[in-house]
């Protein structure tokens, strides 16, 4: 049996359909933008610091950018997991599928992380020859190598939230956490000259902190009864 468009020329549109793509959908947006703008700041306080500071800041983030897309990837496989067994009313298959995610992901980005805490100064030679901008790139690199297993747990955990519909949570969770914890901070850091490394303490400590939140509020099981 054919069923209606939610939005169909000949019939009428079906608002609550559109409705539930805003209550899902600015969440997610304002979420981008907020993060967007807090990177842009955080290259902004490096570059307080100097240019060999920020040559290895942004080779750095270059670098890191292989590690975020596998972690790209299992976000949006937790999210379809979750949506999809929700979705068919089978919320013990969703938390399992979530879980088995999270291993799969935590292990490969940790590897990952691995190789970008022990090699970082190796890594950084194929962008640049120069000495103090391979220093500064390891300094960035150590840290987030570190942590790279708790952005996993942010990446696939935030996923799945989404997937479940909760994307306020997810929005209230890294607005507050990023900035609160992570872009005050770090301003305050450049702003009376401490260390760099203390700013990349900061945004290692802030990521743990994030993805221990995300996993109690997943163990919670409020995704469980959301209705969008």
């Amino acid at each position: 049996m054919l069923q209606k468009s939610p939005i169909s020329l000949r019939g009428k549109i079906n608002f609550d359909y559109i409705r539930r793509a805003f209550v899902v959908g600015i969440p997610s947006g304002c979420e981008r933008l907020f993060t967007l703008l807090s990177m842009i700041l955080m290259a902004k306080f490096v570059a307080l610091y100097g240019t060999f500071d920020l040559a290895g800041y942004q080779i750095a983030t270059r670098i890191e950018g292989f590690a975020f897309m596998p972690g790209f990837g299992f976000m949006i496989a937790a999210m379809a997991l979750m949506g999809q067994n929700l979705g068919a009313h089978k919320p013990l298959e969703a938390k399992y599928s979530t879980l088995n995610t999270l291993f799969l992901g935590s292990l490969f980005m940790g590897i990952i992380g691995l190789i970008m805490t022990f090699f970082a100064p190796f890594l950084t030679s194929f962008f640049t020859n120069d000495t103090q901008t391979i220093e500064a790139s390891a300094k960035y690199l150590i840290p987030i190598g570190i942590s790279q297993v708790a952005f996993a747990f942010i990446c696939i955990l935030d996923g799945a939230l989404r997937g479940a519909g909760i994307t306020k949570i997810t929005l209230i969770i890294n607005t507050l956490m990023i900035w609160g914890l992570r872009v005050i901070p770090c301003y305050l850091i450049a702003k009376f000259h401490y260390p760099i490394s203390y700013i990349y303490l900061c945004i290692c400590l802030e990521t743990f902190l994030r993805a221990f939140v995300y996993w109690k509020i997943f163990q919670k099981g409020t995704w469980r009864k959301n209705k969008v």
